[in-house]
């Protein structure tokens, strides 16, 4: 509970510690002011505008761990995200940095596309933005009841990034896979399944036959694409103008998978095994979202095929499965084409062997 904030060279927020203050810009250690709740910071405020009857403007920003004495001045290091208190309402301030070329247009589009991907998460969120040099800031309005300071300053973070990452020009497999690893996987939403991204909304059911070979086709196919991306626990929805839209972040349950039998069943019923595939689960709420990235694979490794293949929901040990990604498409090559490359391929011995 917040018993007084002064704004004088020194303030003492009761139960969180010391802030450093300079006029109305506050500054504290990141594990000072992120446990209080929200509605403590907001009563402390309002009881200081109350008291010095001017509607204040106060800036909160967030730095590492800070030693007793030290000093605001330039070279103070902080957070990109903080809070602004002003006419009586407390808001998210986000800083970022785009090129002097970028237009406030195009900043307000990333940060609209932002917010709508953060809406189903965060609840509605209203923003604007404000353009300066070669950065800018954007300030959000979200919802903060029962949050604390650290909450509120996490979806902030993970707004940030997100238009970080729109600014920065087309998505692509490893900045997605990098924006969910830091905890943004909204940056899904909105997005198409193609040619490196593929989206399941449960988890592989490893206990099966049928659907070990379903995993290791989905991977084996990224793999002779160039890499890319599965991610199980999010929904797709047909769009009128045709393609799968993730739509929702709905994860998987807990413990529902286990990184290791997905490594196993991987490296058996592929050939060769593709080198680096990486199995993440991240947090989502009470649930998990699975991220299996495969990365780019060296070239004389390719194809790579599964040792069987599925009709239905049967399985068989016969033969192999050669996949490869079309689009959003996971498809085979007909068997004329493989029958085509087997005669290339003796074609070519021949000649070695003439040669």
């Amino acid at each position: 509970m917040f018993g007084s904030i002064r704004s004088t060279g020194r303030s003492v927020v009761e139960g969180h510690g010391v802030v450093k203050a300079d006029d109305t810009y506050f500054l504290t250690a990141s594990n000072v002011l992120a446990p209080a709740s929200v509605a403590s910071l907001r009563a402390a405020l309002r009881r200081l505008d109350a008291f010095t009857r001017i509607d204040q403007v106060i800036t909160f920003r967030l730095s590492p761990l800070l030693p007793e004495d030290f000093s605001i001045d330039l070279f103070t290091p902080y957070r990109p995200v903080g809070l602004v208190w002003a006419g009586g309402e407390l808001v998210v301030e986000c800083q970022i940095e785009a090129s002097p070329r970028t237009s406030e247009e195009e900043v307000e589009r990333a940060v609209e596309a932002a917010a709508t991907r953060l809406d189903g998460a965060a609840g509605d969120i209203e923003w604007y933005v404000t353009r300066s040099g070669s950065g800018g800031t954007f300030t959000t309005w979200l919802p903060w009841r029962g949050q604390t300071v650290g909450e509120l300053i996490e979806v902030g973070e993970r707004a940030r990034a997100i238009v970080a990452a729109i600014l920065a020009g087309d998505l692509d497999a490893s900045n997605v896979a990098a924006l969910i690893r830091t905890g943004a996987p909204e940056i899904l939403l909105g997005e198409y399944e193609g040619q490196w991204l593929a989206a399941k909304s449960v988890p592989y059911r490893l206990d099966e036959v049928p659907e070990q070979l379903e995993l290791g086709k989905d991977v084996a196919a990224m793999a002779n694409a160039g890499g890319g991306l599965l991610v199980l626990g999010a929904v797709t929805k047909r769009r009128p103008g045709g393609g799968e839209e993730i739509v929702k972040l709905n994860g998987c349950v807990s413990g529902a998978v286990n990184q290791r039998e997905y490594r196993h069943v991987v490296s058996q019923v592929i050939h060769p095994p593709p080198v680096g595939v990486r199995i993440d689960i991240t947090p989502l709420r009470d649930r998990e979202l699975i991220l299996v990235e495969v990365p780019e694979q060296p070239a004389d490794f390719a194809p790579f095929l599964v040792d069987g293949s599925t009709g239905g929901k049967k399985a068989t040990g016969l033969g192999f499965t050669w996949p490869i990604r079309s689009g959003a498409d996971t498809t085979a090559p007909a068997i004329q084409t493989i029958h085509s490359l087997r005669s290339s391929w003796r074609g070519v011995v021949a000649r070695r062997r003439d040669g």
